[in-house]
């Protein structure tokens, strides 16, 4: 019986595993990232501050928004090819190879059970 397939040892593969290179350039990326945030949000540390509703009526203050935007820029400069999906999705909808989520860190309320 003739077969169409290729042999396994023919097959070329990709792998999805980054290697050393593509990580260290991850890293640089995300410390990139984390001080355009950072800049960013000294500008309204300690300063009083409006919480406005977004479309869908949950809340936000403009350095979360000015954040966001700062990260995604950067990321967006860094790696064209890759697309972002942000909170609400929907902002970024072109197909890419790789993509990255950005989800806001939200802190844990104490719990009334913790031991101090």
């Amino acid at each position: 019986m003739a077969s169409n397939s290729t042999p396994l040892n023919q097959i070329e593969t990709t792998s999805s595993v980054p290697d050393e290179s593509e990580l260290d350039r991850f890293a640089a990326v995300a410390n990139k990232v984390a001080d355009a945030a950072g800049e960013v949000i000294r500008k309204y540390f300690r300063k009083p501050f409006d919480i406005i509703d977004k479309e869908d009526s949950t809340p936000v203050t403009i350095a979360d928004q000015e954040t966001e935007e700062a990260m995604v820029s950067v990321i967006q400069e860094c790696f064209p090819s890759h697309a972002i999906s942000t909170t609400p999705p929907g902002q970024h909808p072109h197909e890419h190879e790789k993509k990255g989520i950005m989800e806001k860190i939200k802190e844990k309320p104490p719990s009334t059970h913790d031991s101090h």
